[in-house]
């Protein structure tokens, strides 16, 4: 990153920077996902009826009834502390379930070719 700014600035932005981030294949799951039998859920949206197909793919055992997507029984995602696999971390997506956050951190600053800033 580059700037004008001071480095006391450029620190206290980073130190706060946090965004959302969705799982990926490979992370270790932070908690356990349980979705519950019934009509399927987005957030506070029903999940479309076109997506269907692609759930049942990933293996959430779904169900298309008056073009609603319901699961037919609970179905737990991961478990926390398992590796996800590709499918678990599409069924994350999927479902809009941010599973981790981006931090940055500063190692050092480089204010002139004398002088190194280090954190």
């Amino acid at each position: 990153m580059f700037s004008n700014r001071s480095p006391d600035t450029i620190k206290e932005f980073l130190t706060n920077f946090k965004r959302d981030d969705y799982a990926r294949s490979g992370f270790v799951a932070t908690e356990t996902i349980m979705i519950p039998e019934g009509r399927l859920m987005r957030g506070e949206e029903i999940v479309p009826h076109n997506m269907e197909p692609h759930l049942r793919k990933l293996g959430m055992p779904t169900v298309l009834i008056n073009g609603i997507v319901h699961l037919e029984r609970d179905y737990t995602i991961c478990k926390e502390g398992d590796v996800l696999t590709p499918e678990q971390a599409q069924l994350l997506v999927s479902l809009n379930s941010f599973f981790y956050f981006v931090f940055l951190y500063i190692v050092c600053i480089f204010v002139s070719i004398q002088y190194l800033y280090q954190i």
